[in-house]
């Protein structure tokens, strides 16, 4: 093997493969609260496959590009979540908060690539980067909807198909 990313910058790749997939199992654990108790099957059918499914396809495109690099992708392991919701927007505030972080997460693999002189990596995560971009935008409108709902979830879900617009994203998963 002829790595062409260094160890460093590795680590911080296999790191973001991993908060993907805890992203996902953040939001399919929400989508089951969501659905069942609190009776909001619409948004969920809307939003399950363009959020929660959205992260897996983004740690495909992490290795995937480590591949192309000659670097072998470690799946690390995630944590459980069996969080008990008090109300839909403790989630949303929740995902945001989750989302941003992880926005913060590329950042700092963007800057270590970039101490490598690892063009290549950089210009990636700067793609990578926009890429979820619509994303965090969704999560924003979602948690900003929820905000002016004021606590009607039955009127929220009725109306997501109003608000929920990124589109699903295609690729692997």
């Amino acid at each position: 093997m002829r790595s062409l990313i260094s160890e460093q910058v590795t680590s911080k790749l296999n790191d973001l493969v991993t908060s993907c997939f805890a992203l996902n199992r953040l939001c399919d654990r929400a989508m089951s609260e969501l659905s069942v108790k609190f009776t909001m099957p619409k948004f969920v059918n809307l939003t399950h496959p363009r959020i929660a499914h959205i992260y897996p396809k983004l740690a495909d495109l992490v290795s995937d590009y480590m591949g192309d690099r000659d670097v072998l992708t470690n799946y690390n392991l995630t944590p459980t979540d069996n969080t008990d919701y008090a109300s839909p927007l403790d989630f949303f505030q929740k995902l945001l908060d989750t989302q941003v972080d992880f926005e913060s997460q590329i950042y700092e693999v963007i800057n270590a690539a970039e101490e490598d002189s690892d063009l290549s990596t950089k210009v990636f995560l700067e793609n990578f980067l926009r890429e979820i971009t619509p994303l965090s935008a969704q999560i924003i409108l979602i948690l900003d909807k929820a905000e002016a709902y004021n606590n009607d979830w039955m009127r929220f879900d009725a109306d997501s198909d109003d608000f929920v617009t990124l589109p699903i994203m295609q690729g692997k998963g």
